[in-house]
């Protein structure tokens, strides 16, 4: 039995008037589309703010026949409270625009409260397909989304400075490098884990697919093993 291929794209719903919503997604349908991805532009975190716009618009989308998969997350394009205490770090001592994935007490308080009231929202929509997580991978620029570039080198908070367990090593010519990356690979780990398991404490319905998406990060890049402790290999994923 032949796979049934599945096709979607991206939809910006702040791109559209709410009026074309539905003949966009009749559109689609009839182009071959089977799914729709809807984001808030350049802010993700639209998802928990504009509830009912985006309820509107994957009812609008099952009505058409396309299942709906939430963009709920990008590092640095969403409008998510900063505290210093939980954002990235370079190895330069630049605080950076994203998050400090690798921080538990970030994950287990904002991130994990942010998670679930999307869950909680759309997870009995009979449209509702799954959840994307978009540029997970990529840290972002220093002071905000028109800021400069840090070090490249990222992970040197108080958290990791706490869990590292002594100096931590700055480039790949220091002591310990080789354990440094290997431990923030770990790390990522913890990160992918949590997600999964905070989604799913709320949404159970497996069925709504978890999908990470990394287009800008290149995942597959060897270089990110040193700068974020990424290690993607073909076959075999980290996270």
């Amino acid at each position: 039995m032949a796979q049934k291929v599945r096709i979607s794209a991206w939809y910006w719903l702040n791109s559209a008037p709410k009026v074309t919503w539905q003949g966009d997604f009749v559109t689609m349908k009839n182009m071959g589309f089977t799914d729709v991805l809807l984001s808030w532009g350049i802010d993700v975190a639209g998802v928990n703010i504009r509830v009912a716009d985006t309820k509107r618009a994957i009812e609008e989308a099952h009505r058409a026949g396309l299942g709906s998969y939430l963009v709920v997350w990008q590092p640095t394009a969403n409008s998510l409270k900063r505290r210093p205490a939980f954002m990235q770090v370079d190895s330069a001592g630049n605080q950076l625009f994203s998050f400090d994935v690798f921080n538990q007490e970030w994950r287990k308080t904002e991130w994990k409260e942010y998670l679930q009231d999307i869950a909680r929202a759309y997870h009995n929509e009979p449209g509702m397909a799954g959840y994307v997580f978009d540029d997970s991978f990529l840290h972002g620029p220093v002071g905000n989304l028109d800021g400069h570039e840090g070090s490249g080198i990222v992970a040197y908070g108080k958290y990791e400075q706490d869990h590292f367990g002594g100096e931590i090593p700055r480039k790949p010519s220091d002591p310990r490098w080789s354990e440094w990356v290997n431990v923030r690979e770990g790390w990522w780990e913890d990160w992918a884990q949590d997600t999964v398991a905070f989604i799913r404490q709320i949404d159970s319905d497996t069925k709504h697919e978890i999908y990470l998406e990394d287009p800008a990060g290149n995942a597959l890049n060897p270089n990110l093993r040193n700068t974020i402790g990424l290690d993607f290999e073909i076959g075999r994923a980290h996270v």
